[in-house]
């Protein structure tokens, strides 16, 4: 992972996530698009009332990886 400061040499790409009852592939998913190498990666993940631990799951990357950011929910 690269940090913040080393992210000056590398191309910054944002990604935009929604997720929504995807917890059974969240894992796999995040660990794929932050392992991209040769870029710096901001993952900005917005998740809809999910059932199942979806934002569990994602607060508890986040807590793990300053590249992910939770963006938070309005309600309608």
């Amino acid at each position: 992972m690269l940090s913040p400061s080393q992210s000056d040499s590398y191309p910054a790409v944002a990604i935009l996530l929604a997720a929504y009852n995807g917890a059974e592939w969240l894992d796999s998913q995040l660990e794929s698009i932050l392992a991209q190498e040769g870029v710096y990666v901001t993952l900005f993940v917005s998740v809809d009332p999910s059932t199942d631990k979806t934002a569990e799951l994602i607060a508890g990357w986040a807590t793990r990886d300053p590249r992910i950011i939770v963006l938070l929910q309005h309600e309608a």
